[in-house]
């Protein structure tokens, strides 16, 4: 565990306090989803979808009880969790990047003991990843399967292989993503007969997204803390996007989530 600036002996002892007898997350296959065969990914997904709504709940009544903050679906509430996780960013798993990277995604360390803390993480994920549910109701929960492909290297002598994309008709290899078979959320909006994934709405890393900096390369608690209002702004901006629209990105902390 990294040492803590006495700066932060205050939030990490609260929040030690507040995360003893957390619920743990317990999939079937305690393993990175992306090396899991697909079915048993599937086993790990219909999990997910059977507690999400029971850890949500869970984690509501949590941040009432230990901090008095009352969340629910609206901007002010955003506004709150940000506050609150920018706060006690860095001492929900009072370690470095790589291991907390390591337990969050390959369950390895297990989500006991110090690294109780990825439970909070994933049900803050699913409240965040709930709150544009609610605004979009299109918008839902899936599994990614997004993935590299080539068209097999027998048939062609040479081709671009940064410009192949997968055929059915075709003879190819699949290299699943670094996020295949994780959980995230999906929308239609017209630009693809698929749904399309939504950027950096991954119940798997979004919470991480937001709190890990704050252990990035140094002491925990030292990092910056990448804002909840401004990723739910940027989910709903490309969810919105028209299909033929083009300009330039805009400021996504400026922009409104309803």
């Amino acid at each position: 565990m990294r040492i803590l600036k006495p700066r932060y002996w205050y939030p990490y002892l609260r929040m030690s306090r507040a995360l003893v007898g957390y619920p743990i997350y317990a999939p079937p296959h305690l393993k990175c989803e992306s090396d899991l065969t697909d079915d048993e990914a599937q086993e790990n997904f219909d999990y997910f979808m059977r507690v999400k709504d029971e850890r949500l709940e869970m984690f509501l009544e949590w941040m009432w009880r230990n901090f008095r903050i009352r969340l629910s679906f609206n901007p002010e509430s955003i506004d709150k969790f940000d506050r609150w996780a920018k706060f006690y960013n860095g001492s929900i798993v009072a370690d470095g990047q790589r291991m907390i990277w390591r337990s969050y995604n390959d369950y390895d360390p297990a989500w006991t003991g110090r690294f109780i803390g990825c439970n909070l993480m994933l049900d803050a994920g699913i409240y965040l990843g709930e709150y544009l549910i609610c605004k979009r109701p299109t918008i839902r929960w899936g599994m990614d399967k997004g993935y590299f492909s080539k068209i097999d290297i027998d048939e062609i002598e040479e081709y671009d292989e940064d410009s192949v994309e997968y055929n059915i008709d075709q003879n190819v290899e699949r290299y699943p993503s670094g996020n295949y078979n994780k959980v995230l959320l999906l929308f239609q909006n017209g630009r693809s007969d698929n749904p399309l994934p939504l950027q950096m709405y991954n119940a798997n890393n979004q919470a991480p997204y937001l709190f890990l900096d704050g252990a990035l390369d140094g002491l925990a608690g030292q990092g910056s803390y990448n804002s909840a209002r401004a990723c739910i702004a940027q989910a709903l901006f490309f969810h919105d996007l028209a299909p033929d629209s083009t300009g330039f990105t805009p400021d996504f902390s400026t922009r409104p989530i309803e």
